[in-house]
């Protein structure tokens, strides 16, 4: 009999696995899509609540100040109107920077609108310090856009908040600087927020691709087991045990249909010497390639199976009946089938070891005139494929015995 190896492989792990950019952007689109939710709404809210503060702060424009406000709205509810639409994850780090450009810019414009006595001028920065960690935290916005709108909220509010005198420059300066020095320390710290919380969410990302590979292998590996358990490895075809399940099936649906059938059991001639001449992966080769020539033979719901070593089996549906007077055209129907696959599996295989010709010594047993049981029915078609080959080889022997032996050849010298 030859060895069945099942080979198992070891899950894949993190530490193990490519980092794939493409399935990590899948990862994190539900994320991407809350977060921007959440940032242009609360956008929203706090550039139109804030508008009752122009009244105060920037009295000297409110008009102005509130279409600001209004085009920098409009530009939030478009980016959240979009994340409703797959454009939303194809354009994404465009559509994530109109929102937080129309804030910065809208910012930028305000302390411009404002006069050297307003609060606006030097207070509406405090929006843009609170924007750069909003920026980082929620959002996934690359970081060399990250650091152009940190870049262009502190040039641009440099810009507006200084008057452009000698006068403006040493009122404004010292202010401008200690808000310039905060914009650029809480864009830093929302940068490496930022950082950190990527490298958290690849981590997570890899953990939970592992994870996911894990369980597929497990689910692979115990659909495997209950094949195997049910099959046999080497040929692909069902074992002992399923085959004495299939018997049984055909056993109840006989007797409800009063249909016959038989139980064909096969073993190889020859197989030995196969294995013994040419090794055991040529004989592996040989039993795979009986049972892909034996499953033609069994058409649902009968079947073959491999019950071990060289021995195989076939399950035939018959069209006789039950009825003792129809036993031996359902006999004769079964030796019919029995010498097809004979026929079949003589036949030479070619294998990447040669051409290889083995024989077959098939046995019948036919419900129910061989038996009423699965263990009666495998029984005597054993029995059956045991006395062909006591036949088969009792008449070889004849014949070997039987034949003239041949004549010695002698010559003369004529003299």
């Amino acid at each position: 009999m030859n060895r069945q190896t099942a080979h198992a492989g070891a899950p894949p792990t993190a530490s193990t696995t490519v980092f794939d950019e493409t399935g990590f952007q899948r990862y994190l689109a539900p994320e991407k899509i809350s977060l921007a939710r959440i940032a242009c709404l609360l956008a929203i809210v706090l550039v139109v609540s804030f508008a009752a503060v122009d009244l105060w702060a920037l009295e000297s424009a409110v008009a102005a100040a509130w279409s600001i406000r209004a085009v920098v709205s409009v530009l939030c509810a478009v980016t959240l109107a979009s994340t409703w639409t797959p454009l939303f994850l194809r354009h994404y780090d465009l559509l994530m920077s109109v929102p937080f450009a129309g804030i910065a810019a809208g910012m930028i414009a305000l302390t411009w609108l404002a006069e050297p006595h307003e609060a606006a001028r030097i207070l509406y920065i405090g929006g843009g310090i609170l924007l750069l960690p909003a920026i980082c935290a929620l959002s996934f916005l690359r970081r060399d856009i990250t650091g152009a709108l940190g870049l262009f909220l502190l040039v641009g509010y440099v810009a507006a908040a200084i008057e452009p005198t000698a006068e403006g420059l040493i009122r404004d300066l010292p202010a401008v600087l200690t808000n310039g020095c905060i914009l650029v320390a809480s864009f830093l710290i929302g940068v490496i927020g930022q950082n950190v919380r990527t490298h958290f969410a690849r981590e997570s990302f890899l953990r939970h691709g592992a994870l996911q590979r894990e369980l597929e292998a497990k689910e692979e590996a115990m659909r495997l087991n209950a094949y195997l358990s049910t099959h046999d490895e080497l040929s692909g075809l069902p074992n002992r045990k399923q085959f004495t399940v299939a018997i049984d099936t055909m056993i109840a649906a006989a007797e409800a249909g009063s249909r016959a059938f038989a139980v064909l059991f096969i073993d190889l001639d020859g197989f030995k010497p196969v294995n013994d001449t040419h090794g055991h992966a040529a004989g592996d080769e040989v039993l795979r390639q009986v049972g892909e020539r034996l499953n033609g033979f069994a058409v649902p719901p009968a079947c073959a199976a491999r019950l071990g070593g060289d021995e195989f089996a076939v399950l035939v549906g018959l069209e006789h009946g039950c009825r003792d007077g129809e036993a031996a055209q359902a006999f004769a129907a079964a030796r019919r089938v029995a010498q097809r696959i004979s026929e079949r599996l003589s036949q030479p295989m070619r294998t990447p070891f040669g051409t290889l010709a083995l024989g077959a010594s098939v046995g019948i047993a036919v419900f129910p005139h061989s038996g009423h049981a699965t263990d009666a029915l495998l029984a005597a078609s054993d029995q059956d494929m045991y006395a062909v080959k006591r036949a088969r080889l009792q008449a070889a022997n004849d014949a070997t015995s039987t034949s003239p032996a041949p004549r010695a050849r002698t010559s003369g010298v004529a003299g």
